[in-house]
């Protein structure tokens, strides 16, 4: 084989094989406006996403100054419950101190009165002096057919009543 007979077969081949490459890479028009097209849709893609982004960021300070609303209207709320709480622990130390002071009371008069000295075997009946007529005693009202109305007495509560009328935390 001579050379000659080479060189136009492996030109011709390499003409095909140029041509195949040519129609195999795209035109560069063509890959400038793909290029431009993916590049504004990147743009739009991060314009959206920093619309989102301070939407957000609106939202976490509004969010934020909520809290702070909130957590200042609490704190003035606690404030007030811790006063009431102090206010009725007083009010119930008092109720319990008058619950102590009527026991009291009720003992004392359900006691009777002990005299200091030694009552005399016979007792000596003092002399009344003459009392007016027109005095109203016990014996001349009946005669009269005025009645006597007793006293009024108090209910007062038994110990098991006033615990639990009075059971509370303090």
């Amino acid at each position: 084989m001579n050379e000659d007979s080479l060189l136009p077969n492996s030109m011709e081949n390499m003409k095909k094989d140029l041509d195949f490459l040519k129609r195999r890479m795209p035109e560069p028009e063509n890959d400038k406006d793909n290029l431009r097209e993916s590049v504004e849709s990147l743009s739009r893609s991060m314009g959206t996403m920093m619309k989102i982004f301070k939407e957000a960021s609106a939202d976490m300070k509004m969010d934020t100054h909520d809290a702070v609303l909130v957590s200042q209207r609490l704190d003035k709320i606690l404030d007030r419950l811790d006063k009431i709480e102090t206010q009725n622990e007083k009010i119930a130390k008092g109720i319990v101190a008058i619950a102590d002071m009527i026991e009291e009371l009720q003992r004392s008069s359900a006691q009777p009165a002990r005299p200091s000295y030694q009552q005399p075997m016979m007792p000596i009946q003092p002399q009344m002096p003459q009392r007016d007529q027109n005095v109203m005693s016990p014996g001349n009202m009946m005669s009269q057919g005025i009645e006597a109305k007793p006293l009024p007495t108090y209910n007062l509560p038994r110990e098991e009543e006033r615990k639990k009328a009075f059971s509370f935390k303090i």
